[in-house]
């Protein structure tokens, strides 16, 4: 995942970045002004998901439970735990993370219990780069799901969560605010460059309440909007 964020080549946040001001684009995607990476708790939290969704049972396997009596993130203890994780080949997370993250996989596979069973192929996290034909821009993505149906085609889904419960319109209000609509045009560009032979079905957008029940709803974005 570092290699990814590390890489240079145009994203859907970097696309972002310019749409709302093409100085800060400038600032930080042409003169460098960023720091380096830092795998926060969110994104933590995702790579657990995903990784629940593929196997719950691997999950204890890939990931190591901090322990109760470290509270933050600095000091001795934290310092001792970390340097364990990194000889294990393990990612530090919280123990409720751990919980949250099984629980929305369950439920984003109810949910998507039909798609499932007509693939032949799951994949998570799939990092892509790609070359713009027209342009000869560099660009990238990561799909957080990648099926591949039975039919030849693609499905990808894309996992928005939540402390709200997903209705309409707070996903149209989230939709507009944090520009699924341009997420959902350079992913699918990218599918259609890398995988030409495989037509892309649809790009979906799982949303999904990380508390009570954990309901999750499937968006898409019709021709029109």
């Amino acid at each position: 995942m570092i290699d990814y964020f590390a890489t240079p080549a145009i994203s859907r946040s970097s696309l972002m970045t310019f749409k709302e001001s093409p100085e800060e684009y400038y600032a930080v995607h042409v003169c460098g002004e960023s720091g380096d990476f830092d795998e926060t708790d969110s994104v933590l939290r995702g790579t657990v998901a995903h990784a629940a969704f593929e196997d719950i049972k691997s999950v204890r396997e890939r990931f190591a439970i901090i322990p109760e009596e470290i509270k933050v993130r600095r000091g001795k203890k934290w310092d001792e735990f970390r340097k364990h994780c990194v000889s294990i080949g393990k990612s530090p997370v919280k123990a409720v993370d751990i919980e949250r993250s099984v629980r929305t996989a369950e439920s984003l596979k109810m949910a998507l219990k039909d798609a499932l069973n007509g693939a032949t192929k799951i994949e998570s996290e799939v990092v892509c780069f790609w070359t713009e034909p027209d342009l000869g821009l560099d660009c990238k993505a990561m799909l957080d799901l990648k099926l591949t149906l039975k039919t030849g085609e693609l499905l990808v889904i894309d996992i928005k969560t939540s402390d709200e419960r997903p209705t309409g319109w707070k996903f149209r209000k989230s939709a507009k605010s944090y520009g699924y609509w341009l997420q959902d045009v350079h992913y699918s560009r990218g599918c259609e460059v890398l995988w030409p032979d495989q037509p892309l079905r649809d790009f979906v957008f799982a949303s999904i309440q990380t508390q009570g029940r954990y309901p999750c709803r499937l968006f898409r974005f019709d021709e029109v909007t």
